[in-house]
This record gives C-alpha cells, structure tokens and sequence, in this order.
C-alpha cells in the first residue's frame, strides 16, 4: 500500500510489513517468547562502530519475570506431543524444550477489531486506568522541541478521521511505536537544536538496522506441502537455542534457534531457522523528502542487504537440516534454502540502538536519548544486537524496566 509503506532501496528488498491498530502487530502474533541469554548481550567487534549493551541479563531477568507473570507466559504440550519432543531430544541429540508463549495469540481472525484487540497485548488498554488516557486513529508525525533548553516539549499528531493537527505537551515521552516508525518519528523531529533530528547526535541514527535469517527451513510428513495445514497452536511448538551441535565448527558469528512444529502424534513436523543478524552500518534507513505519503511525511528509503555472516550461516543452516533429515530417517523431506526477503519475519530491530558511548549510539542505558533525556525509545529500535529470538519479550522487559526508571526520576 503506496499509502503507508517505505520506499525500499538496495540489492535486497527490504518488506516492512506492519499494521495500524491499538494492539500493533500482537493484533496477529504467534506468542512465542523465549527469552535473551547472556550470549545476545555480548558486543560484536565492528571496529569504530563497536557498541556494547548498556545492561546485561542479570539487569533485565527481573522484568522479564514481571512480564511472564504478568502475561501468563506458559510452556505446554498435550502427552502425544510431549512424546514426539522426547523422541526429537534422543534422536537428534540437542536441548529442545516446549515453546514460550503467551497464549492469547489464540485469536479468531474473523472476529470484529474489538475482538482482536481483547486478545492483543492492548487488552488492558481498553478499560484504562487512574492516569491513562489513549487516543486511537491518531497518527504521530514528528516531536517538537524547546528551542533553549534542547528537550521534547510536545507531540504532534494527525486525526486520522478528520485530518486535523494536534499538539499535546508533556514533560516526558515514550516512544514505541515500532522499530521503524519510532525511528521516522525521531528523524522528522528535526529542529535547529536537533538538525538531524531527536538522536542524530552520533550519526547512529537510522544505522544498523536488523532482521532475522528466516527461509531455512525442513518440513516432512502428510501435510508438509503448505504452512496451511499446521495448525498454528502455541503447544503444538518445541523451541532449542542455537548449540554447537548445530554446527560444530561453525565459520560464521553467533547463532541461530530452531522452532518446531508438529501436528498430531509426529505425523508431520517442520522446522523453521531464526538466525541472529549482525549490525552492520550500511543497513540503514533515510527520510526521503522527494516523495512523502498522503499525511505528508516523508517516507523512509531503506538499504538493507544480507552479508557474508549470513550467507555462511545460511549454509550452515541447510547442512543442519540435512542432518535433522538424516538422523530422523524422515521420508521424502522437503528442504527449503533460500532465505526469505529481508524484513519478512517482522522482527526487525535496530535503527535507534542503547549504547555505553553517545558517539557510536543513540540511547543511554535507560533508553533515554542521549541529546534530548526526556525521551525513551523502548521498542525493538534500541536494540544493540538483534539476538535470534522473538524480540517481543525483550521489548516488554525493557519498556517496563525503562517505566520504572522514569517514575524512579520523578520521584526523586
């Protein structure tokens, strides 16, 4: 849709596939949310470019138990089910264990918009609360900012039914509109303060934008034709985080984990690769001035292209399916070895990364930018590295984390 979408630029083409809705895309989510371990907070050697993690897991684990609790995250599978996953553990000889998940990804798809909010991660939004107001069909154009002291002071906005600007004040702001329409907001923020716009300080901006390897994937059994026929129920997946034993001499850096699904007593299963991206400077996204939607914003360009890490470890992952083929004795498996279009998984991130050092990052340690204090980026645009996992949970964890540091301020 010319109307809401990015002109994508670059040997790949980037499919920023996202929604306008109270609810975002947990509107249409699977759930699944495992957790970072210490190996994803780890820094990547980019030379100049090198950037660190402001908070390591020992920080975060914390919140992401409150978010776990909070959302009822289950680990389940029926016993027919936990068979075929003790018989996955056996034969292939790695650490696989029921999926994470937040099980109101269980949603009708026929269903009103209401109804798909109420099964979304805005459920709660609806009723409101003591100090919470929201404002649907509203569409955030840009951040202004106080002209002497350099600090956001107000919203602007756009009444998606009449057309009419807003402006609201505030003294602070969260901004979590996804990783790349947080980071076109912070970019049209532009002002003689900020003539980069909000974040532009160290050049990070817009750099460094990530998405997992997707497209690798094994399916085997009756109903392996089409992803149709698996039936998409939270406990019907197994979930193992990358192991050498996936490649024991591996070339490349980091990992990947695998997803698993499987439909009746084992009779058909797939596994789908999810491998971490590394950040690389020259992914990035632009505002293009010369060609703005019907709101009048400028779109984003974005140049994004697979690098060599990747193209090893998309091999890596083909061989290891061959494996899996193998060692399972599966018939007639069916080996998919490309990877998917960049930005088809809906996980990326980057653009607006945490960091240690405001010259190589956006966001300090408590996800305020480092320029202009009074705003906190909490979605997947402040992340550093992109890991493998599902970056929901992680987003939750910091945004709670980043909450508690802002009311930590004000009452101070």
């Amino acid at each position: 849709d010319r109307d809401l979408h990015a002109t994508s630029v670059g040997a790949d083409e980037f499919q920023w596939i996202h929604g306008r809705g109270l609810g975002g895309r947990t509107l249409l989510w699977q759930g699944v949310c495992p957790r970072f371990t210490e190996r994803e907070f780890e820094p990547i050697d980019l030379g100049r470019w090198t950037e660190r993690w402001p908070l390591t897991l020992a920080d975060l684990e914390p919140y992401y138990d409150r978010v776990e609790a909070h959302y009822g995250l289950r680990r389940f599978a029926s016993p027919e089910k936990t068979r075929v996953l003790e018989d996955l553990r056996r034969r292939l000889g790695i650490t696989i264990d029921h999926c994470p998940y937040i099980p109101n990804y269980f949603s009708d798809l026929a269903a009103d918009y209401r109804g798909l909010i109420e099964r979304s991660l805005a459920a709660g939004v609806l009723e409101g609360g003591p100090g919470l107001d929201y404002r649907a069909n509203t569409l955030v154009t840009r951040l202004r900012t106080d002209a002497t002291r350099g600090v956001a002071e107000s919203v602007e906005a756009i009444d998606l039914r009449t057309g009419d600007a807003h402006e609201f004040s505030a003294r602070h702001f969260l901004l979590a509109a996804s990783t790349l329409e947080s980071t076109r907001i912070l970019m049209n923020s532009r002002s003689a303060e900020h003539p980069g716009g909000i974040g532009s300080h160290s050049d990070c901006l817009g750099r460094f934008l990530m998405t997992h390897l997707k497209g690798v994937s094994l399916a085997s059994g009756t109903s392996a034709s089409g992803a149709v026929a698996y039936v998409r129920r939270p406990e019907e997946l197994f979930y193992a985080h990358h192991q050498r034993e996936f490649a024991p001499e591996p070339d490349f850096i980091r990992g990947w984990g695998l997803q698993v699904r499987c439909r009746g007593a084992g009779e058909s299963l797939k596994f789908n690769n999810f491998g971490e991206d590394l950040p690389d400077p020259e992914n990035r996204v632009h505002l293009d001035a010369e060609d703005r939607d019907v709101w009048g914003r400028p779109r984003l360009r974005i140049a994004y292209r697979y690098g060599a890490n990747e193209e090893k470890m998309r091999r890596a992952q083909v061989e290891y399916m061959r494996t899996i083929a193998t060692r399972l004795e599966l018939d007639a498996p069916k080996i998919s070895e490309t990877l998917a279009n960049p930005g088809r998984n809906n996980h990326e991130v980057g653009t607006a990364r945490m960091g240690t050092n405001p010259d190589t990052s956006v966001l300090d340690g408590e996800n305020r930018v480092w320029s202009c204090p009074n705003v906190r980026v909490t979605d997947g645009a402040c992340f550093t590295t992109s890991g493998y996992q599902n970056p929901t949970l992680t987003i939750l964890a910091l945004t709670w984390r980043a909450c508690d540091g802002l009311l930590e301020s004000l009452r101070a």
